[in-house]
């Protein structure tokens, strides 16, 4: 059911009538409408590029003394890794970046980027899950298969 256009151009169009009158009402309002929304972009590119202005540049990255002695965080890696059954595939490699995360780890006081902490905690202890999942501790394979074992001998 169509309700009854009692004004037409742009409330018309809306109300389902498609003369001329209506269509041309529809037509100026939506040219409108999108110029308002290209100059509101422009603005708000204006004000996004003031702010950006305002911001300083791009600080260098933060140096790494690889020179310096071991910290307290590294040295404890090491004793973990020395500790370390049999050989996991890419010890090396995981051990590796262990110790250069616990470097950061150790420096990161001395450049006050404590925003860095927690993300270099949580891809240590990622690699350290994975040096310890793969070590040549009894599998999970070799547990079963002893747990099977004495359940047929349980009789």
């Amino acid at each position: 059911m169509m309700r009854e256009i009692t004004k037409h151009g742009q409330p018309g169009y809306r109300r389902g009538c498609r003369c001329p009158i209506c269509r041309e009402g529809h037509r100026v309002a939506n040219a409108e409408w999108r110029a308002k929304q290209r100059k509101a972009e422009v603005a708000g590119e204006v004000v996004a590029a003031e702010a950006l202005a305002d911001v300083a540049p791009i600080a260098a990255p933060l140096p790494l003394d690889f020179k310096a002695k071991a910290g307290a965080i590294e040295k404890a890696l090491r004793e973990d890794l020395a500790g370390l059954q049999g050989e996991p595939p890419w010890k090396r490699t995981l051990a590796r970046m262990a110790r250069l995360n616990a470097r950061m780890l150790d420096q990161v006081n001395g450049h006050g980027r404590l925003d860095l902490v927690s993300p270099l905690e949580l891809r240590t202890m990622e690699l350290l899950n994975r040096l310890r999942a793969v070590s040549s501790s009894p599998s999970v394979a070799e547990g079963a298969e002893g747990f099977l074992l004495d359940l047929g001998t349980a009789d």
